[in-house]
């Protein structure tokens, strides 16, 4: 298979396609705003920028912990990238700093958001993405207190409630 095929290809353009919504995003905004509907705005731009990066980084290279921090991952591309043709790929562990760098901004700017409904990003959803990019790091305290705070006013879904279609529904 080649990169223009289907599998390769939409586990890398679906991902930067996120990023680059939430690039514009970004740049759209000042963020020394004192608004807090734009710092919700923009913590929730840097939680989707990072879900994209957590979604990409397994799938091009070894796990971070497996000895592969230094070999190089995929190309980050923020609001600040001017050269999109000579942006070489970044080592996993920048790829994760980044990562780990959105959602703590997230997290320390999402509080006290009440989101509509769960299309949106809460400070739950930013602490259970910091869990996992925590799991795949392998820093398993860091991920087990997020995942905690995770699940604060939440319950975990019931086997009656697994046990039949029920995610789809937007309630």
């Amino acid at each position: 298979r080649n990169a223009d095929y289907a599998n390769p290809y939409i586990r890398y353009a679906a991902p930067y396609n996120t990023i680059a919504a939430a690039n514009e995003i970004l740049a759209s905004y000042s963020e020394d705003s004192e608004d807090e509907s734009t710092i919700y705005k923009i913590a929730q731009a840097r939680a989707m920028r990072a879900f994209a990066y957590l979604n990409l980084a397994p799938y091009f290279q070894f796990g971070y912990a497996a000895g592969g921090r230094d070999l190089p991952c995929v190309p980050i591309v923020t609001e600040d990238t001017e050269s999109f043709t000579e942006n070489p790929r970044a080592s996993v562990e920048e790829v994760y700093q980044l990562i780990i760098s959105d959602l703590t901004y997230a997290i320390e700017n999402l509080e006290g958001y009440v989101r509509p409904d769960k299309s949106r990003i809460d400070v739950q959803v930013a602490y259970a993405l910091r869990a996992r990019a925590y799991l795949n790091m392998q820093e398993w305290a860091l991920a087990a207190a997020d995942a905690e705070k995770a699940l604060e006013g939440y319950s975990p879904a019931t086997m009656a409630e697994v046990s039949k279609p029920f995610l789809y529904d937007i309630s």
